[in-house]
């Protein structure tokens, strides 16, 4: 960008008439800018998100007090109180989980 182009576009900064203007005299689709830009603040919001989700994830296996070394996938859908000692106990425990 030279020096004149960027003195132009800071007068302009206050002027959206001559703003648009500026950016049409040099081919800038102002609309499809501000898409690009909603964009990417979505892919760096997702990009943020799925960090923080693998640090908690990262987090729960550290402080786990299970000791395998290898991940235990399990939902209460493969909960079954019935199968344990004490089932009433064991029905009261997942109520309490679902909770």
């Amino acid at each position: 960008m030279t020096k004149n182009i960027v003195m132009e576009v800071l007068q302009a900064v206050g002027n959206p008439e001559k703003f648009e203007r500026l950016a049409k005299e040099h081919g800038v689709d102002l609309k499809k800018a501000a898409a690009t830009q909603e964009d990417r603040n979505k892919a760096a919001q997702h990009t943020y998100e799925q960090m923080l989700t693998d640090k908690k994830n990262k987090a729960y296996r550290r402080y786990s007090l299970y000791s395998g070394n290898k991940p235990i996938n399990f939902s209460f859908n493969q909960w079954k109180p019935e199968m344990q000692d004490d089932s009433e106990k064991a029905k009261q425990v997942a109520k309490q989980c679902h909770q």
